[in-house]
């Protein structure tokens, strides 16, 4: 079976406010399938045969998303139910080991259907933010969540390249942050894909809407001339960490 025909019809189902789990979209689609192939060479009683059964299997299509849509969830529950079925977990269940788990599988699925990165962002909001994690916003590659001590950030991947980003910067900070570019102080968590980064404010952003435009150029251009390795951070994305110390909060790869 092909995982974009899979991966399409899935959401196909999702947009039409029904949930289906994966083994049942599977069935569904098998169902779909055998119900459109059609054989003239059939004699008349193998064509009653084969009516009975699209009759049975067009019942049972019924019934799959008859139950589905009784259901009545939303997006966000389709998401995170498929999710769940999908890795296997329970709903209850969490450790940052689990929570890795399910993004790995997310990020790098091989077997029948594969995530966009609204999904995982999605799907990582609702695993989080009820836990006590606030969400701080959208990047390209990765979405950023302030921790529970209000101490730290945490940066989740939503795409492979995420992923790519946060293993970039782990090492830019571990090995090379006093020869390249000072780096806020971060680390991969153990045997995973999630970083955990120092809370850096931002007082020399330069794309701040709440300082004019004249101002904010000077106080970036004079920052850059003090610091010419700003130039070399995406979008000038530094700041202070608790030390007043000034350092780059993303040094991703992409």
């Amino acid at each position: 079976m092909s995982i974009t025909t899979l991966q399409d019809f899935v959401r196909n189902v999702i947009k039409e406010n029904s949930y289906l789990t994966r083994d049942e979209a599977i069935e569904y689609q098998n169902l779909q399938k055998e119900n459109e192939k059609q054989n003239n060479s059939f004699s008349y009683a193998e064509r009653n045969r084969q009516n009975t059964l699209n009759k049975s299997r067009s019942d049972r299509m019924n019934e799959l998303l008859k139950k589905a849509k009784a259901e009545n969830l939303t997006d966000m529950d389709r998401i995170v139910r498929f999710t769940l079925k999908y890795s296997n977990v329970s709903n209850d269940k969490f450790t940052w080991d689990v929570f890795n788990n399910e993004l790995s599988k997310m990020l790098f699925s091989s077997d029948g259907y594969s995530f966009d990165s609204k999904e995982i962002a999605e799907y990582s909001k609702h695993r989080l933010i009820s836990r006590g994690f606030e969400f701080i916003g959208y990047g390209r590659n990765r979405i950023a969540f302030l921790s529970q001590s209000k101490k730290n950030i945490i940066k989740i991947p939503i795409t492979q390249g995420g992923v790519a980003d946060n293993t970039h910067e782990h090492i830019s900070w571990s090995k090379f942050r006093k020869k390249l570019v000072p780096i806020a102080r971060c680390r991969l968590l153990k045997n995973s894909v999630i970083l955990v980064m120092e809370l850096i404010t931002r007082p020399y952003h330069p794309y701040d809407p709440n300082v004019l435009d004249n101002q904010r150029n000077k106080n970036f251009d004079d920052l850059i001339k003090q610091n010419p390795w700003i130039d070399f951070v995406d979008c000038g994305q530094v700041g202070l960490n608790r030390k007043g110390q000034l350092v780059a909060y993303d040094f991703g790869l992409t």
